[in-house]
């Protein structure tokens, strides 16, 4: 008996759209994010990937966060009682596995962080609890807990001051502060019919907070009071999905890939601030404070992504931004001057990825370190295994359903919803060969001389010859549609199923 062969990916073509806060910088050349079962570390200037793969992350992965030191990663995990790794990103090592306590109703966590120093680990579980836990990670060891039974969509430590935590939400803004055993409520801010979905503490000034609506409005607070809605909010069109602080300013993700870029003008930075005596002139100088944004530039990525931008993370020297859009591309913006981000400051991180939607259809060639595959996202891509590039990437208006190699790697099947076309494949577009009359083929196969080709055809197979075009057989054994078709040899022998 054989024994069974191990197989270990090699190149991971894609990234989770499902998993929130999905990509961090590990160094100035590492970029790692979550794709399927896999942790992905990938080299900017080789290539390469190294994996922590699914034999050590048995499920579904929900939310991963990466530490303000680049050292540390942590991964959520769904399961009857969610688990979060911690994983040190220099060895590739797990360092700590940590548990859900009994408090904790829900499959999963939506969304983690670490403390400013990387001691603590904020998680947040889903419906129907939304629940808080505060992690010593190192001891696995929970600091404490708070239920806040509502739909909560994100969590955040304060960076100056890691015993205060800010949670987002529907309707609600609230902060707490951390105690030895507990969790005290410091300020709750309820606004109905707002959904809050996304926010980031300020570099400068400290101790303020931003906070995005679904419905375009940023609001200001500051140590924990709600200060104003700031007047330079992009408005219904730009839904806050994801913030990220800067020196000097902030970014906002929105939809259709669009990225914001405000500025913070610090007018009382030279001002002695013993000027502020009395509460009156304490709360005035509150105020002001939002009327020191102003929006300075907007950024629509249409050639990258057609969806919104649900994540960001910057590099370690704060040049270069990564964004994660919902549908499934990772981008670069070079942001070493944030004031004059424009498309050509804009660039795949690795390359084009399928979108969320399921591939259906995949092939490939025999010739050439080439494959082919077809999405539910009407998009053809003809990747290359060997230097983990795409070739090729078209979209096409109506929806397919197969593809298949020609062995040459010079033609190319396609099923469509009407016809199979076979195309020349040339260096840089397709152009159309030969058209079969085949509705919704769902199989298809070039023999391995490529001189005959088969296609399914509800539960018949069709087999033409491809030089002249011809059909040859119209074989009809199934009683149900057939689901694969195989050549065992150059001969018109195949199997089917």
């Amino acid at each position: 008996m054989a024994c069974p062969i191990a197989l270990s990916a090699r190149h991971v073509f894609g990234i989770s759209v499902s998993v929130t806060g999905n990509g961090s910088y590990a160094d100035q050349e590492n970029i790692a994010y979550i794709a399927g079962q896999n942790l992905v570390l990938y080299n900017k200037s080789t290539h390469r990937q190294r994996f922590i793969q699914g034999s050590d992350l048995s499920d579904v992965v929900t939310a991963y966060t990466a530490g303000l030191g680049k050292r540390l990663s942590a991964i959520a995990e769904r399961a009857d009682k969610p688990m979060v790794h911690v994983y040190d990103m220099k060895s590739f090592k797990r360092k700590k596995s940590l548990i859900a306590n009994e408090s904790v109703i829900s499959k999963e966590f939506t969304c983690l962080q670490f403390s400013s120093d990387d001691q603590l680990l904020l998680a947040l579980s889903g419906s129907p609890d939304f629940t808080v836990i505060i992690w010593d990670w190192a001891r696995a060891k929970i600091s404490c807990t708070v239920s806040v039974g509502q739909p909560i969509y994100h969590c955040s430590f304060n960076p100056v001051d890691s015993a205060v935590i800010s949670v987002i939400g529907k309707e609600l803004v609230s902060f707490y502060r951390m105690a030895e055993k507990d969790v005290r409520l410091l300020e709750e801010i309820k606004k109905p019919n707002t959904n809050f979905i996304s926010q980031c503490w300020l570099r400068y000034p400290d101790d303020n907070l931003l906070v995005g609506t679904d419905k375009g409005q940023i609001y200001l607070f500051q140590s924990g009071e709600l200060i104003s809605m700031l007047e330079c909010s992009p408005g219904l069109e730009f839904p806050i999905a994801s913030m990220l602080s800067i020196p000097g300013g902030f970014f906002v993700g929105s939809s259709v890939g669009s990225v914001l870029y405000y500025q913070f003008n610090d007018i009382n930075k030279d001002n002695d601030d013993t000027n502020l005596t009395n509460y009156a002139s304490i709360k005035s100088a509150k105020t002001n404070v939002q009327s020191q944004f102003s929006f300075i530039k907007k950024l629509h990525s249409h050639e990258f992504s057609s969806g919104f931008i649900q994540h960001m993370f910057l590099d370690i020297r704060e040049e270069n931004l990564g964004l994660v859009t919902s549908d499934g591309q990772l981008l670069n913006l070079t942001i070493d001057i944030p004031s004059k981000i424009d498309v050509s400051s804009l660039s795949y991180l690795s390359t084009v990825f399928h979108g969320p939607r399921s591939i259906i259809g995949l092939d490939t060639c025999s010739r050439k370190p080439l494959i082919a595959t077809v999405g539910k996202d009407n998009q053809l891509v003809i990747w290359n295994y060997s230097n983990h590039t795409v070739e090729l990437v078209k979209k096409y208006t109506e929806e397919m359903y197969s593809v298949a190699w020609h062995s040459s790697g010079l033609h190319l099947a396609i099923g469509f919803q009407d016809k199979v076309r076979i195309y020349h494949v040339l260096h840089d577009d397709l152009r159309i060969c030969l058209e079969l009359p085949i509705k919704q083929c769902r199989e298809c196969k070039f023999s391995k001389g490529g001189n005959m080709f088969a296609a399914t055809h509800g539960n018949s197979i069709l087999v033409y010859n491809f030089i002249s075009g011809e059909k040859v057989s119209d074989l009809r054994a199934h009683n149900s549609k057939v689901k694969s078709l195989h050549w065992i040899d150059y001969t018109s022998i195949y199997l089917a199923s």
